[in-house]
């Protein structure tokens, strides 16, 4: 309550100071005249007592509103759920304040009370309940009939809801969803191409080598967007993105880091309808929607392009030998069975664009930094890739092995890297879309009435000391064979590609591509954070649902 006395008696002083300076005025001239000076004084006197009640009461109803602002809605009051505060958290959105302080300093408080399973919390929809322990997320993740996802984002208009909320597999619930499944199924159940992995990463060291001497400091943040977008071209849409290349002008990776930027702006995200039906106000957002318009339909060449190639081979009568994701889409456009629609295609291809992209070159880029900070478990890392890619009896070549299958298999402890980074920073904060309870029903004890909005919060999840000891600390030990996670009661206590059917269907993708960087990168380089970073004292993250690290440069020397 100090927060509302305090702007109380700010507004209280501001308000009554102006009489103040009224009555030493006239008390000033009354005394100059010596004639009716009490009269005079008393009857202002009376005035400004009568005056005095009026902006107290002022002040009292404009802190009174600030006070039921701040507060949740009427239908999660009396829930016995805990609530952060709305204009701390706007105004740390707002700020830029990271992920990591705005969860220590809001959510962490509350979740260190061992009976504490979830808080209300301001989103853009409105008041949301945000769970953070493995037994309240298993329970919103496994009654989808209950907490089915959102069809209402709370986007529309927006640079967020063009991308990521058209008709896809992220967004489709029950018939729909299992039908883009079933065409986006084999795309994700053949072999793993490693090859690709490989190859691609070897080509990003050949360009490191020829633009940088044998120490250099690097944007990582950048490079691996670029990487990430090459393997994401090749393997998913059969499409070169050029993203490696020295071309500054190519208009792939211009365009998209400038649309990526301006869709994670804080300000936007909290208030929507600033990016919709405000629009007009701000000319810099509506430069952001025109750059997106361009983007577009640069991905519409490239669904054309393919959609030709596909009935050439059929008119050739040579089906594609190895069709990619985007083929398979295509396809189901003029098979007999389950069909998308144009528009599902373009909207999957969004999707995947952003989930098969953004989260990959953020996790890598969070793990990177991690085994900076950690020399000794980077070096343990190193010890194992160079064991499992060059042998044990052998002297380490100096040059470049490519990871295959088999490899990855034997590489436990950067598995665990891996893990532990995820459950640190996993690139997804929260659901991307939230649950909406149809009925009234009851949530770890808690009442939740009928259209609650309900998200699983994955930080504080991963956070959580109730289900972490020292949680902020980077230890992959957690995830060794009897380690911390396998001990856990719940396997919800981890949870960095969502639970149940609907877990991301291209977690296994992802972490191939890490493992397949990680071994290569820690043969080819030893690497720690510059004196000068903004980082020294911990990472330095955005803090929307889709997190990332800021300006995160990295100091490298080559091995060989």
């Amino acid at each position: 309550m100090s927060f509302f006395y305090f702007i109380f008696f700010h507004f209280y002083s501001a308000l009554k100071s102006s009489q103040i300076m009224v009555l030493i005025s006239l008390a000033k001239q009354a005394f100059q005249s010596y004639s009716g000076v009490w009269v005079i004084v008393a009857a202002r006197l009376a005035d400004l007592f009568l005056g005095e009640i009026k902006w107290l009461l002022l002040a009292g109803l404009v802190c009174y509103a600030i006070y039921k602002l701040d507060r949740p809605t009427a239908h999660l009051q009396g829930t016995g759920i805990p609530h952060v505060s709305l204009f701390k958290f706007a105004w740390m959105m707002i700020n830029g304040t990271p992920t990591y302080d705005i969860s220590e300093q809001l959510s962490m408080p509350l979740l260190k009370d061992p009976n504490c399973h979830m808080y209300a919390r301001f989103e853009r929809l409105g008041w949301s309940i945000h769970v953070a322990t493995p037994q309240a997320a298993k329970a919103v993740f496994m009654n989808n009939k209950i907490f089915p996802k959102v069809t209402n984002t709370g986007w529309d208009g927006t640079l967020a809801d063009r991308f990521l909320n058209g008709p896809n597999v992220m967004t489709q619930i029950d018939r729909r969803w299992r039908e883009h499944r079933l065409v986006i199924n084999p795309a994700f159940r053949r072999p793993l191409p490693y090859d690709l992995f490989a190859d691609t990463t070897h080509r990003m060291f050949s360009e490191l080598n020829d633009a940088h001497d044998n120490e250099f400091t690097m944007d990582v943040g950048d490079l691996l967007f670029r990487w990430s977008l090459d393997i994401l071209g090749l393997a998913v849409f059969g499409f070169d993105f050029g993203g490696l290349s020295k071309d500054e002008n190519n208009p792939w990776t211009s365009r998209y880091k400038q649309f990526d930027k301006d869709v994670k702006h804080p300000f936007y995200a909290l208030f929507p309808a600033f990016d919709d039906g405000y629009r007009w106000m701000f000319p810099g957002r509506q430069a952001a929607h025109n750059n997106f318009d361009k983007f577009e339909v640069m991905l519409h060449d490239v669904i054309r392009v393919k959609n030709q190639q596909y009935l050439e081979s059929i008119e050739r009568n040579e089906p594609i030998e190895k069709p990619d994701l985007l083929d398979l889409m295509i396809e189901s456009m003029y098979v007999e069975g389950v069909h998308l629609s144009y528009d599902e295609i373009f909207s999957n291809v969004c999707v995947f664009f952003a989930a098969g992209h953004d989260t990959t070159a953020s996790a890598l880029s969070f793990c990177l930094y991690y085994l900076a900070v950690n020399p000794e478990i980077q070096e343990r890392a190193r010890q194992e890739a160079i064991r499992v890619l060059c042998g044990d009896d052998q002297e380490e070549p100096m040059h470049d092995v490519l990871p295959t299958a088999e490899h990855a298999k034997e590489m436990t402890y950067i598995n665990q890297c891996i893990k532990e980074n995820l459950r640190l920073q996993g690139t997804v904060v929260s659901l991307v879309h939230p649950r909406v309870a149809q009925q009234d029903t009851v949530l770890m004890g808690k009442p939740i009435r009928k259209g609650t909005h309900v998200t699983v919060n994955i930080y504080d999840l991963h956070r959580n000391p109730n289900v972490w000891s020292n949680p902020s600390t980077f230890n992959p030990d957690r995830f060794a064979p009897n380690g911390e996670y396998e001990q856990q009661d719940l396997t919800t206590a981890w949870l960095p590609f969502g639970y149940g059917a609907r877990t991301c269907i291209g977690f296994k993708f992802n972490i191939a591509e890490q493992m397949v960087l990680l071994s290569m990168i820690l043969r080819k380089y030893t690497w720690s954070l510059p004196a000068d970073s903004i980082h020294k004292n911990g990472v330095v993250t955005n803090n929307i649902v889709v997190m990332n690290p800021l300006d995160l440069h990295i100091q490298f020397k080559r091995r060989y």
